[in-house]
């Protein structure tokens, strides 16, 4: 037994479940990712678009023109750089002309700076964005609107790329430096200041990197690819592009951020650079395009070494003079430099790719027609440069093109593009390189490629490509039923094994079958669409649930391969009475000379049991030794260097499964699959077979056919003892010639044929038979054998014959307990359409309910917000408390007009005029702001209804009237006004003011402002309150979906109890006739399987239950809702009405206290002022509700200190509520000067320590002034000046803590907004991924179970199975098992 019989041997003891080649993958075993191939789509589409077809020649000038107008722009910039510039010369007069050829400053200067930046900006994004649609289009296969979109992208792209790419780089460049690094809007470039915006600056950026990366693409895609001759503007390779378009941008922004004479010596570098570049690589087809590509380099390089050697002389001189008259001569000396560098690097010996892309190009283009001698010279340097630099890709690209123009043959040119799948890995055949060289970029080559193959796919029709295909589909579904059947034994065995696994278990391989069962007839469904006609092969996989549900004979044999191999040839085109051994093999590196497929004859032609056998060995395991390490790299060779796709092999030996030769002619060519190539071998063996020996020159024998098995022996290994004295034969007569040996009494016709394999030598000796010995014995062991197989069928025959004995034994005995579990197992229903229709509702229901929950919380959440907002509740409060001290400080004020007269007061006449003007326009607007809050709370109501007693005075006499508060204060504001114009001249008015704003109208303000306080609080409680309850009702959803699931899952449950105790009453002698179904199937279409004898443990009461983990997760659903609840209710809430009263709380209290500083002044003041009987209170001794001034100024004192210790109290409550007012606190107790910045003369002494201290010091003073009644009116002036200032550092106080305390409320807001958004994603959330998983799951289940009740129900089936009994069933298994492992 040879290697090959050994591998057949190996190959089927080590393949158990699996085939022994995936086809699926040996197909198509590397994919171009999907966004990489729409990518190169769309730049197919650019460059066969109508602009690029229909205008080559105006495209070329465009070029041509382009690359003029870059110098003309390069040289703009070179002067602009140069410093030793004489405004009269003829640098400056140029270099004015040349700002004509800047579009930017034109534009800049004709239509506006904003005209250029929205024209910059839009046509790249619009670009952007067709690019976009584009894309996304290809993407999903639909073209919409494409063309236009590619004629504009391709016109705009040009534009851009020849005319405004300097500009708008530059543009962009000084765009982004002045909006983030530059403060000065004057630009150097442009002489002239300009406007910048950073939301623009960053716009621009963006615009930046798109344009570069929009150029870039465009310079490696969307040009021809090498050897076209269509347009002289070709190139070979893109890296010389890629270079100039990176120093271009580069040029543009160091032009901008650079020094003037660093970007000269930029210039000069980059320019020299790209110099050497043109010269050494010729990018281009033609010296020309080299030449003009080339000479803006030079250009460039020229201009900034004079402008240099122009800054560093004394005196200077004319540079584009200079330039004018040196570039002729510079660019004869390019050309003639190029044209040198071709012809020298031609002959040279370099190892370099581009340098094997040179001889080859100078080859293409010496002649108009390439005769076959050029054409082998250059076939020749393909297989070299082949050799050395298989790595580079670009290689492959450059020879495919070459054969599609000069051969013509499209297969031929795809061979030599397939070469690339070798480029990632060197053969090792191929000697190793030190300098190894890869496309630049990478991309490329690989653009290329895909178009390449693309294109010759469409050009050729390739037979062989149908067969590639529907073997990969076939493969596909055999895998697929092969996975079901597994999936069923699995089941099956679970099934009989009951008693040891639970339930869960059970159901989970019911699902396991039932998604392959799904997933294969899915697959199946294609595959009836693609091949109509092959009915035979679909056959056998479309009638999974007959053949293994029904009543079919399991002796058998099904022909599954040739009624595929039928179709294959018909797919050929072949002729279905003559059916070729024919074997597919990889060309693919990683597994090439792999077998993935072979038909029925090379099985049979190789003595092989089954196809399975073969697959997955290599094509050298059919190849006798030694030369079957000669092979090994033959199909590498024959795809890296073979002239031809096409290859016969006469006289070709090979191997059969049990080591015996078979002379075949062998036939190759090849096919394409996926971008990898592959080999389809055609083995026709020559008839009549003959007797021959393999061997050496020596005699050495290598193998010999099966007709001479027996005759030669082990103890034979060289033919001299099997026929003496041979090679002296041999040496007398040649090869192909017919001899008679003679040996005593052997006389033989024997011909030897002399083969020669990469050097090697083979002797083929024929035997042809005579009447002789050894014709004798060769009949005699034929007749052996022939025996031998007689006797192997009479064996199994005797076997079934057994089989049916037994057979007519057992029926009787099985039949009456067969029937009965029969009549159980009938009753199944397809319960389908109701499962689909419960979990449908279910999912609903749940859906339902979890939007109904979402809803609910937002608009909860949106209403606790609108409702209980505290920035319009506070701001009525401190409306409210700040006319209260509008009224009391114009009273105060009024009085220190009066009294200036007479006595020193704090300020001048025209201060307090100020004081008052201000302080009545804002308490008109004030109190015309009361009707914007009418729709959440009437204010304006409130005022009108407070009636009180008003104190009029005329011609110095006192009166009272009734009359409302909301009246009382716009007559107070109208006799301000009016004393204002009488300049404080009118008694009565004055009378008025002084008597009301310091006791009636302030006492009622007073009792209204309670009384809106207490108001709001309760609305904002009532609010709260109604809102918690509205919330309560979040738990009645939840209920609903209870009681719903409830209903759902009756019929569900009574569904899963009636499956359950269907499967559980199947028999088992069912369970094992199906499982051998199953086994039978395996082994006829895919690879066999170890049959193990199944252990019986049965449980017949399987239950289990479906609804418990649902529930368990509407549980934790509610749990999720009453976390949220009171998070919301007794947490977030509570902290929001808290913030909400504390700050209307303390805007009415520290208002009360702003208004009783100036109060308690006054009356303070009226103590000194009764020395001179000039006090308010024998001013107006009428007025009885007036008591002494002692006993008003210690009741406002007394009143002035109850609320600042009530204001601290509340404020270390709030610190207690963790609420952090420490620095609000420190302006009662530290310094509020470090913190009230808007408060003037904050630095006095007495608030150093606090405003605790502060009032507290201003008490005791006013408490001195009264007790020793002093008239020091410079010190009362001084006091009133800090009643002012306190004043306005109270308003200060409360409106730090206001704003403390809405930083809170914003805060506990947004944490409200936060947890509402994170309950409905995460309401979604466990919605998607638990609940309706978990229906799936339950849908699943039940759809498994009723899937296979309903197979197991099949009547057929039961009848065979009564007819069979258990006993049978068992001895058919092990016949079966006999047959299948003898």
């Amino acid at each position: 037994m040879n290697h090959f019989a050994e591998e057949l041997k190996h190959n089927k003891q080590e393949s158990e479940d699996a085939l022994t080649v995936d086809l699926v993958y040996s197909l198509s075993p590397e994919k171009i990712p999907k966004y990489k191939k729409t990518l190169f789509e769309f730049y197919d589409l650019l460059s066969n678009s109508w602009i690029k077809k229909n205008l080559t020649k105006l495209r070329n000038f465009s070029a041509y023109l382009g690359i003029g107008i870059k110098q003309l722009q390069f040289q703009s910039l070179v002067l602009l750089s140069t410093e030793n510039k004489n405004p009269s010369s003829y640098d400056s007069s140029i270099s004015q002309l040349l700002n004509y050829i800047r579009f930017d400053l034109n534009i800049i200067n004709v239509a506006g700076q904003a005209t250029f930046t929205y024209f910059s900006l839009s046509i790249v994004f619009s670009i952007f964005i067709m690019f976009l649609l584009i894309f996304s289009q290809l993407r999903a296969k639909r073209k919409v609107l494409i063309k236009p979109f590619i004629i504009f992208i391709a016109t705009v792209t040009w534009i851009i790329e020849n005319y405004l790419m300097i500009p708008m780089v530059i543009y962009s460049t000084i765009y982004i430096q002045h909006c983030w690094f530059v403060n000065d809007d004057y630009v150097i470039v442009y002489d002239r200041k300009l406007v910048f915006n950073e939301a623009l600056g960053l716009l621009f950026v963006i615009q930046l990197c798109m344009l570069f990366s929009l150029i870039f693409l465009n310079t490696i895609f969307n040009y021809t690819s090498a050897y076209s001759y269509e347009t002289s503007y070709g190139r070979a390779h893109s890296s010389i592009s890629i270079k100039q378009i990176v120093f271009l941008f580069l040029i543009s922004i160091f032009h901008i951020i650079v020094d003037k004479k660093y970007f000269l010596y930029m210039s000069i570098t980059v320019g020299s650079f790209m110099l050497y570049n043109y010269i050494e690589y010729l990018p281009y087809y033609s010296n020309i395009d080299n030449m003009i590509d080339g000479g803006l380099w030079l250009t460039l390089t020229t201009s900034s070494i004079l402008s240099l050697i122009n800054d560093y002389t004394s005196n200077g001189f004319e540079t584009v003079i200079c330039l004018l008259i040196l570039i002729p001569f510079l660019y004869y000396l390019l050309f003639a430099g190029i044209k040198k560098n071709l012809e020298r690097k031609s002959m040279s010996s370099e190892d370099s790719p581009y340098i094997y892309e040179l001889k080859i190009r100078r080859l293409c283009f010496s002649k108009k027609k390439i005769d076959e001698e050029t054409a082998k010279k250059i076939r020749n340097l393909f297989n070299q440069a082949t050799k050395k630099f298989i790595e580079f890709k670009l290689i492959y690209i450059w020879e495919c093109n070459f054969e599609l123009k000069y051969s013509c043959d499209f297969t031929f040119a795809m061979m030599k593009l397939l070469k690339m799948v070798f480029a990632s890995k060197r053969p090792s055949f191929l000697p190793k390189q030190d300098n190894i060289f890869h496309s630049f970029p990478d991309i490329e080559s690989q653009y290329f490629y895909y178009n390449l193959f693309k294109k010759i796919s469409k050009s050729t029709t390739l037979k062989d490509l149908i067969l590639l295909k529907y073997l990969k589909n076939f493969s596909k579904s055999n895998l697929l039923d092969a996975d079901a059947c597994k999936k069923l034994i699995e089941l099956i065995d679970i099934n009989l094994s009951s008693s040891q696994y639970s339930a869960n278990i059970i159901s989970q391989k019911c699902i396991n079958f039932y998604k392959a069962l799904i997933e294969k007839d899915r697959i199946m469904d294609t595959y009836l669409k693609n091949y109509e006609s092959d009915t035979d092969s679909m056959t056998q996989y479309r009638n999974f649930r007959e053949q293994l549900f029904s009543a079919s004979d399991p002796n058998v044999q099904s022909q599954n391969d040739k009624m595929r191999e039928s179709f294959v040839n018909k797919l050929l085109g072949n002729n279905s009475e003559f059916n070729c051994p024919r074997i597919v093999v990889s060309g693919y590196p990683k597994e090439i000379g792999t077998i993935i497929f072979i038909n029925t004859a090379a099985v049979e032609l190789l003595g092989a049991h089954k196809s399975t056998d073969i697959l997955g060995l290599n094509f050298c395991h059919l190849i006798p030794p030694p030369f079957d390490k000669v092979h090994q790299n033959v199909l590498e060779r024959f795809l890296l260097f073979g002239n031809k796709t096409e290859l016969k092999r006469p006289h070709l030996v090979v191997l059969d499964s049990e080591g015996f030769c078979i002379e075949v002619t062998m036939q190759f060519r090849l096919a394409f699959h996926s971008q990898v190539p592959y080999f389809i071998v055609d083995l026709i063996p020559r008839l009549p077979r003959e007797c021959l020996v393999l061997c050496s020159p020596e005699g050495k024998i290598y193998a010999f056919s099966q007709e001479l098995n027996g005759i030669i022996t082990k103890e034979m290994v060289n033919i001299e003892l099997l026929l003496p004295g041979i090679l002296e034969y041999f040496v007398i007569y040649p090869s192909n010639q017919t001899f008679v040996y003679k040996n005593g009494d052997k006389n033989e016709m024997i011909k030897r044929i002399e083969l020669v394999i990469d050097g090697e030598i083979l002797n083929v000796v024929y035997l042809y038979e005579d009447e002789s010995t050894f014709n004798f014995y060769h009949q005699e062991m034929n007749e052996l054998r022939n025996f031998s197989k007689q006797s192997s069928v009479m064996s199994k025959t005797k076997d079934l014959k057994v089989f049916a004995k037994k057979q007519s034994f057992t029926k009787r005995k099985n039949r009456t307990s067969v029937s009965v579990e029969i009549k159980a197992t009938l009753n199944a229903v397809d319960n389908t359409d109701k499962i689909n229709f419960l979990s449908k509702n279910l999912n609903y229901f749940n859906f339902g309910i979890t939007l109904l929950f979402i809803i609910f919380a937002i608009s909860l959440t949106l209403a606790q917000l609108y409702y209980t907002d505290s920035k319009i509740l506070c701001l009525i409060v401190k409306e409210l408390t700040t006319i209260r001290y509008y009224i009391t400080s114009i009273a105060l004020t009024t009085r220190s007009i009066e009294i200036s007269s007479n006595h020193v007061t704090g300020k001048s006449y025209s201060q307090y005029v100020n004081i008052i003007t201000e302080n009545v326009g804002n308490m008109s607007i004030l109190l015309h702001n009361m009707k914007d809050y009418s729709s959440i709370y009437h204010v304006e109501s409130e005022f009108k209804n407070e009636q009180m007693l008003i104190i009029t005075s005329f011609q110095g006499k006192l009166s009272s009237k009734n009359i409302n508060l909301y009246e009382s204060i716009l007559e107070y504001i109208s006799k301000t006004e009016m004393l204002i114009a009488n300049n404080f001249s009118n008694y009565d008015d004055i009378a008025y003011i002084e008597i009301n704003g310091i006791n009636n109208i302030f006492n009622s303000i007073n009792t209204t402002s309670y009384k809106v306080l207490e108001s709001t609080i309760l609305k904002s409680n009532k609010v709260s309150q109604i809102l918690s309850l509205i919330k309560s009702i979040l738990f009645l959803p939840i209920l609903i979906l209870v009681m719903l699931s409830t209903i759902i899952f009756i019929p569900l449950e009574k569904i899963n109890i009636s499956q359950w105790t269907i499967i559980s009453n199947i028999s088992t002698q069912t369970f094992l006739l199906i499982r051998l179904k199953t086994i039978e199937r395996i082994n006829q279409l895919h690879q066999p399987v170890i049959d193990m004898e199944p252990t019986v443990s049965r449980n017949r009461k399987i239950y289990t239950v479906i609804w418990k983990k649902y529930m368990w997760l509407i549980l934790i659903f509610a749990i999720i809702i009453i976390i949220y609840y009171l998070l919301i209710n007794f947490i977030i809430e509570d902290c929001l009405l808290f913030l909400i009263e504390s700050q209307q709380k303390h805007w009415y209290w520290g208002g009360l206290r702003r208004s009783l500083i100036p109060k308690t002044f006054l009356w303070s003041r009226e103590s000194s002022l009764s020395l001179f009987n000039e006090s308010l209170y024998e001013k107006f001794t009428e007025l009885q509700e007036i008591r002494s001034i002692t006993k008003e100024f210690k009741k406002c004192e007394r009143e002035l200190n109850y609320i600042n210790r009530k204001i601290i109290h509340d404020v270390l409550d709030l610190n207690k509520f963790f609420f952090d007012f420490y620095d609000y606190l420190d302006l009662y107790l530290g310094s509020p000067c470090e913190i009230l910045n808007t408060v003037s003369n904050c630095s006095m002494n007495m608030m150093q320590y606090g405003m605790h201290s502060a009032i507290n010091i201003f008490e005791s003073d006013l408490d001195y002034l009264m007790d020793v009644k002093d008239n020091n009116w410079k010190y009362l002036a001084q006091k009133e000046n800090t009643t002012y200032t306190m004043a306005q550092a109270i308003f200060a106080i409360n409106h730090f803590f206001s704003d403390k305390a809405a930083f809170y409320y914003e805060n506990y807001s947004k944490i409200l907004i936060e947890l509402c958004v994170a309950f409905c994603v995460v309401s979604l959330l466990f919605y998607f991924y638990f609940i309706r998983r978990e229906i799936a799951k339950i849908q699943g289940i039940l759809l498994s179970r009723n899937q296979i009740s309903i197979m197991f129900k099949d009547s057929s089936l039961y009848r065979s199975l009564s007819s069979l009994g258990e006993t049978n069933i068992q001895s058919s298994q092990q016949v079966l098992t006999k047959n299948m492992y003898p």
